[in-house]
């Protein structure tokens, strides 16, 4: 089969306009199948493989933004995804993604813990935190959804990084069959009834994962999940306040110290928890074209930072980059989609970041 080049797809005549990409599995094969993977999906994940894969690499991919989510599907031989602090700096992606398992499967670990999926498990990476997994030879349908959008709608959305729905329970069950579905029908004309669909899939989707990060909790009593999504919401409304501490969220949720540091074991403290959430929010605006002109200092302020020296080297500490390169990152996004006005895709990889960053609305 002649090489050919991943293909956008346009507008559909038989619904509304739904940007897509599609390579054909085996269109482009070898050592130059596995450049055109790479570079598809360098925005979001490094890959790895050895030297006799790479020579014999075959891949498919197909995926297509649905309202607010992104769905696709790829097949490829196997190798190794990675996504480091950095590559979470440069795309500035901070989204879910439920990847259900098809022949292959993946091992790897998530912020040091292990993660074993296999065909029909459900598979959950946040994808504002690191990953590294490795599959064989592997088919995989996935669901990307942001974190704006299913937050409010699960238990802890923290403790979602890593969690496998093993295939035999009724939620991987009906999760991976209604995402599979979903991946049929958004190969065909984009048609309003299956955009409608799009809502009550991420209703399903929280319904199945909420359940599940709540069981986490079932192995200690003391902690109420409830009062901790009631103090973590309290967070996030004050997160540009820069006297949020301890004290004052005691204060104000009616908890004693060692209570709400028990509410935060699990998610690495309350401080560690206030000071990402900070970084993130900075992470975003300082990708966002929205924010190009503030000033860095100015940005990190906002979100509840009093020192630029101390926010730049938590920043760094925690995505590997500076705030700076994060800015020059988004800065060189905006100018390739300019430079690609006319609407046809010339990084396929790099146009599916941009979707995403879309979705989150920054």
């Amino acid at each position: 089969m002649p090489e050919t080049a991943p293909h956008s797809m346009g507008p559909d005549p038989a619904g509304p306009s739904v940007p897509g990409i599609a390579v054909p599995f085996g269109a482009v094969t070898s050592r130059r199948g596995f450049e055109v993977w790479a570079e598809m999906l360098a925005p979001i994940f490094d890959v790895e493989a050895p030297r006799e894969v790479v020579s014999d690499f075959e891949f498919g991919f197909e995926s297509r933004v649905l309202g607010s989510t992104v769905i696709g599907r790829c097949k490829a031989r196997g190798h190794t995804f990675e996504r480091s602090r950095r590559t979470v700096a440069r795309s500035g992606i901070d989204h879910l993604m439920i990847q259900i398992q098809g022949d292959g499967g993946l091992d790897g670990d998530v912020e040091g813990q292990p993660i074993r999926g296999r065909s029909g498990d459900v598979c959950v990476f946040d994808l504002a935190r690191p990953a590294r997994t490795v599959s064989p030879d592997f088919r995989n349908t996935t669901l990307i959804v942001p974190r704006s959008v299913i937050e409010p709608l699960v238990a802890d959305y923290d403790a979602l990084h890593g969690l496998v729905l093993p295939a035999g329970s009724p939620r991987a069950r009906l999760l991976g069959r209604h995402v599979e579905e979903m991946a049929d029908h958004a190969a065909g004309p984009a048609t309003e009834d299956l955009l409608a669909l799009v809502e009550p899939t991420i209703q399903l989707a929280a319904a199945c994962l909420g359940t599940s990060a709540e069981r986490r909790f079932a192995a200690a009593p003391a902690i109420d999940p409830a009062k901790l999504a009631a103090v973590r919401s309290f967070i996030e409304r004050n997160l540009g306040d820069p006297t949020l501490d301890a004290d004052v969220i005691c204060k104000q949720m009616g908890l004693s110290r060692s209570a709400l540091y028990r509410l935060f074991e699990p998610l690495g403290g309350v401080a560690a928890h206030i000071r990402q959430r900070r970084l993130n929010q900075c992470l975003r605006e300082l990708v966002s074209p929205r924010h190009r002109a503030r000033r860095i200092s100015e940005i990190a302020f906002g979100w509840g930072f009093t020192n630029e020296a101390s926010f730049s080297r938590a920043f760094r500490a925690a995505f590997d980059v500076s705030p700076s390169d994060a800015r020059l990152a988004g800065a060189e996004r905006l100018k390739r989609r300019r430079d690609e006005g006319d609407g046809t895709v010339g990084e396929p990889g790099a146009a599916l970041a941009d979707w995403m960053i879309d979705l989150m609305r920054v």
